[in-house]
């Protein structure tokens, strides 16, 4: 080999390495080119180590970027999260996402823009990696720059969105309602036209089969007795329109049923009762809604207009309180959730079977261990 060829070499090793941009000393290198003994080797790779080249995709620019001005082709990094920016100077595309997000501020918000469904702000940056789809950008208006935005084909939004709820995350579907028209300086009618949260899956396409997919209520009602609590439970599978209700009495039995069902959601009314349940057991995940929705006059103002009936004793609820108030919660939950733009789309409708009352105490729990063998 010539020492051109050699030169050469050395410097196109040196760049894989990534240690500077800049050419090292060529004599030196061929000194060392030379002389291939073990310890001249290792001399030579403890004064050259390997280095990781910093990546400069938007990810990390949101997160590692330092305060310094930036040009208006980079992201601003206070328009990184929607509650930040001022919804006036927004784009009006972008003012009705902001105003769904506030409403919709746990969940991921799918908005709908041509032939994808997009996220913006934080959202995207989630998806981009629970997803691992391509993070861009997109303008918000002159004053605030750049966003960043990530989404997904609209024909495979069901896919994808079957990925996020595997992953524990609800999503809303903000589609276009009515057909573009070619006057591209009026913005298209879109609302809220699903919200899938991980119990209340419907499509075929993101369910498992030949196994339920529960969505449970629960209620605690305090006695006088430390540690002892009543509680009631329901729980619905939307999917096929079962639905089953009980109640019973201490922590401990509450959590053998909670384990048995092996649920996917879980709602609870107030911050308090998820507070205590946590407090027992850190790893089950509940999902915060109204207080009200589990107060005994709104439960069974809700059951009877759900069920179009006068009365619940033809339920068998009658006395049993805690039962009733659980079974009030979910199916306000239920409907609270199913937006009204749903009427007209009677396969995506969640339609339930009467309620099936168990009784703990007439049944033998195994426990989850028992279960598993």
């Amino acid at each position: 080999m010539n020492n051109k060829n050699m030169q050469e070499d050395t410097i196109i090793q040196q760049n894989l390495f990534a240690i500077d941009n800049e050419p090292k000393d060529l004599e030196s290198s061929t000194q060392i080119a030379e002389d291939l003994s073990n310890t001249t080797l290792k001399e030579e790779s403890q004064k050259r180590p390997r280095q990781r080249k910093i990546s400069t995709n938007f990810i990390s620019r949101f997160k590692n970027d330092s305060n310094n001005e930036r040009k208006h082709d980079c992201i601003n990094e206070k328009s990184y999260s929607y509650k930040s920016v001022e919804k006036q100077k927004l784009t009006p595309v972008l003012k009705h996402y902001v105003q769904l997000k506030e409403e919709n501020k746990n969940r991921l918000l799918l908005y709908r823009l041509g032939d994808f469904f997009e996220c913006f702000f934080e959202d995207a940056v989630l998806i981009s990696n629970l997803l691992e789809i391509t993070l861009t950008s997109k303008d918000a208006g002159k004053e605030i720059g750049k966003i960043p935005m990530a989404g997904v084909p609209h024909h495979a939004m069901e896919r994808y969105c079957a990925e996020l709820i595997n992953k524990n995350h609800s999503v809303v579907i903000c589609d276009q309602l009515e057909k573009s028209s070619g006057n591209y300086g009026t913005p298209l009618k879109r609302g809220i036209t699903r919200i899938i949260t991980p119990g209340t899956v419907i499509e075929e396409g993101m369910l498992i089969a030949k196994k339920n997919n529960w969505i449970t209520a629960i209620h605690l009602s305090e006695i006088n007795t430390k540690d002892l609590y009543e509680w009631g439970i329901s729980k619905a599978d939307v999917s096929t329109g079962e639905l089953i209700t009980m109640e019973g009495l201490s922590l401990s039995k509450l959590f053998d049923e909670i384990i048995k069902l092996d649920t996917s959601e879980i709602i609870i009314g107030s911050q308090e009762e998820k507070n205590l349940l946590e407090e027992q057991n850190h790893q089950i995940t509940y999902t915060v809604t109204q207080e009200t929705f589990f107060s005994i006059k709104e439960a069974s103002s809700t059951i009877k207009s759900y069920f179009k009936i006068l009365s619940l004793e033809g339920l068998g609820l009658k006395n049993l309180d805690n039962a009733t108030k659980a079974l009030g919660g979910l199916l306000n939950y239920l409907e609270k959730i199913n937006p009204s733009n749903l009427e007209n789309d009677s396969s995506l409708k969640i339609s339930l079977d009467f309620p099936q009352i168990q009784f703990p105490k007439d049944h033998l729990i195994i426990d989850y261990q028992t279960q598993t063998h």
